[in-house]
């Protein structure tokens, strides 16, 4: 393992905004002009059963007062999770905490470990994980990843550990023999998991764990977030929840009852109408748009692929999240200079989510945008 230093590391996202930004008042062009394989967002309008809650629930205020909701989140939507998503994993409502999506959740969470507390962070992953973790003043441990991309648990102690299943940016889900590794090893150092499930939708081998509590033993050790976000399309909305067993236990305290003590403290609640779209987004009809966008947004990554593939590129994932991770040659910032000034396209360096020599392509595309895409990336 590397200890990162502790010089404050370049943005990898307002960098790229920035490069992108001279680049379109240099050439005059507008955003919309250039091939978008960069920041994983939604390309699809919302779905009809979402902007038909939304009007309703607008309806509904314009007619009776809603007031504050619980901190919590609405009882409505936390029994539809643990009917809907948590049906075979027992949960209750008292269990689920509803967010504004994974970075609010774990600025929540990261307030659960001390300052100085040492914190494991995969390498490669999501760089707001490390940018989080120093604003808080953790000390951070990266985990590098193996050649083949997955990632073992460390052999010292470390008081907790932030992992990310699928992998952004690889793709890459772990295995049930993997997480129950990562299980055993947390329960055995008493050490605190937060798992980031937020391309979980994106899973469609049976195999493949979708969520940290299909695992023995994950309740007594781990934290689960999830997103909205990718699933269905609420990037722009804002909404996703943490679950904590009550049987999880850190450091001596209850973490059920400390979360919900910190969420009462630092948030009066999610907007009721972000919520209304929550409870429509798990649905019969709002989940058959969630497989249906998440099985098209994987089918555009797993053409792109080929289409590299057929070109001899190394290219590494889209298996499990859409997202390709492509080896290239020398500097993935230089690279990423490259694609956008030469081909009015962007990526996102792997050196930003720590591995150099790589760019992550993101699958979120039209069909459109995909044919650019296999027209541009000709070698």
């Amino acid at each position: 393992m590397i200890e990162t230093k502790s010089k404050e590391d370049e943005l990898l996202f307002p960098w790229i905004e920035a490069q992108i930004t001279n680049f379109l008042q240099e050439k005059n062009l507008e955003k919309k002009d250039l091939l978008n394989l960069g920041i994983g967002d939604t390309c699809h309008v919302m779905p009809e059963c979402i902007t038909h809650a939304l009007h309703e629930s607008v309806v509904k205020m314009s007619k009776v007062p809603t007031g504050y909701g619980s901190e919590q989140g609405r009882v409505a939507l936390r029994e539809k999770i643990t009917e809907t998503v948590y049906a075979e994993q027992d949960f209750s409502k008292d269990e689920i905490f509803i967010t504004e999506g994974i970075a609010n959740s774990l600025s929540l969470l990261v307030g659960l470990f001390k300052e100085g507390s040492v914190i494991g962070v995969l390498s490669p992953t999501y760089p707001v994980y490390q940018t989080l973790l120093k604003v808080m003043g953790m000390k951070i441990v990266e985990i590098p990843a193996k050649n083949d991309l997955s990632f073992d648990p460390p052999a010292e102690k470390l008081d907790g550990v932030i992992l990310c299943s699928p992998n952004n940016p690889t793709g890459i889900a772990f295995s049930k023999e993997q997480l129950q590794k990562w299980v055993n090893w947390a329960n055995d150092r008493e050490s605190l998991i937060l798992f980031d499930g937020a391309y979980e939708s994106f899973i469609f081998d049976r195999k493949t764990p979708r969520s940290i509590y299909e695992i023995e033993g994950a309740k007594n050790a781990c934290i689960e977030m999830r997103s909205f976000s990718k699933s269905i399309g609420f990037s722009g909305l804002r909404l996703g929840y943490f679950t904590v067993a009550k049987e999880l236990y850190y450091r001596g305290e209850n973490i059920n009852k400390k979360c919900f003590t910190m969420i009462t403290a630092k948030t009066n609640g999610v907007s009721y109408l972000i919520q209304e779209a929550g409870l429509a987004a798990l649905s019969k009809e709002g989940l058959k748009e969630i497989n249906r966008l998440s099985a098209n947004y994987m089918d555009k990554t797993r053409r792109l692929k080929e289409h590299l593939l057929l070109q001899n590129q190394q290219v590494e994932g889209g298996i499990h999240a859409p997202y390709l991770f492509w080896k290239i040659k020398g500097c993935s910032k230089e690279k990423f200079m490259e694609m956008l000034y030469k081909h009015d396209t962007i990526t996102i360096p792997g050196i930003g989510f720590g591995k150099d020599g790589y760019l992550r392509l993101s699958g979120f595309l039209t069909e459109e945008g995909l044919n650019r895409a296999c027209k541009t990336l000709v070698f």
